[in-house]
């Protein structure tokens, strides 16, 4: 199979930022953690993982399908983001350094097994600490499917932190609300917390066990410190509501 991932256009990590996790693009479809570890023969491999589902492309993250290229190994879509996390950063540098490599799969010709060409690509600190710490979960085990509310809400927390869709904006915009805000945005607002609070309350009532809770009770969080900081702009456009009354 001499099929390449395009990769060309994701950027090369600076040394000073480069994390312990390096991203793996065009892997096979029955790629195992013991292929992937194979492949990293040398380097330790502290664990392999991969993030909660999200559609849409990340240009720094995603290598660029082909549409009219068909490799002979059937290949992952570029949407499933599969990560390898080192012990340390120099060993995740030289883990890129494997990319255009193959790696084996248990596909067979002629009953001699096959390989196929996947790419490396290192990944900045602060994105890789953040998307393992929030969104991160075992790679290649069949896990329960997490409610797709608790997925749109860390998502959304996570884009507005990193920015990685660079088109789109955030679904939480809290932040992003001045202080400024025209007295006629306060019912915007207002809505935005209600609309909040609602997600909030059918999340807290769907927390059941594993790894689906753990998602949850993230979400959970995320949507109570933006209920917080709601109230907070709701309260300060109240009192400027106030002052012009008496102005």
């Amino acid at each position: 199979d001499h099929y390449q991932p395009d990769i060309s256009h994701i950027p090369s990590i600076p040394r000073e930022t480069c994390s312990t996790i390096v991203q793996l693009h065009g892997l096979p479809t029955d790629a195992t953690p013991e292929a992937i570890r194979r492949f990293f023969s040398g380097l330790k491999v502290e664990s392999i993982f991969t993030i909660l589902p999200n559609p849409h492309r990340i240009p720094i993250l995603d290598a660029t399908q082909d549409d009219y290229v068909t490799p002979a190994i059937a290949r992952l879509p570029s949407t499933t983001r599969i990560f390898a996390k080192f012990k340390s950063a120099p060993a995740a540098m030289l883990a890129v350094q494997r990319s255009s490599e193959p790696i084996a799969t248990s596909a067979s010709q002629d009953g001699v097994i096959t390989k196929a060409t996947i790419g490396v690509t290192g990944v900045e600190k602060v994105i890789g600490a953040f998307l393992f710490q929030h969104l991160s979960r075992t790679a290649m085990v069949q896990h329960p499917v997490v409610d797709a509310k608790a997925i749109g809400v860390l998502w959304s927390h996570v884009n507005r932190e990193l920015r990685l869709f660079p088109s789109s904006s955030p679904v939480l915009l809290a932040k992003n609300v001045e202080l400024s805000t025209p007295l006629s945005q306060y019912q915007l607002l207002s809505n935005y917390y209600n609309d909040i609070a609602d997600l909030e309350d059918r999340m807290v009532y769907q927390v059941a066990s594993g790894e689906d809770a753990r998602f949850l009770e993230k979400a959970i969080g995320i949507t109570n410190s933006e209920l917080q900081l709601v109230e907070k702009r709701l309260y300060r456009l109240r009192l400027a509501v106030k002052e012009r009354k008496r102005a």
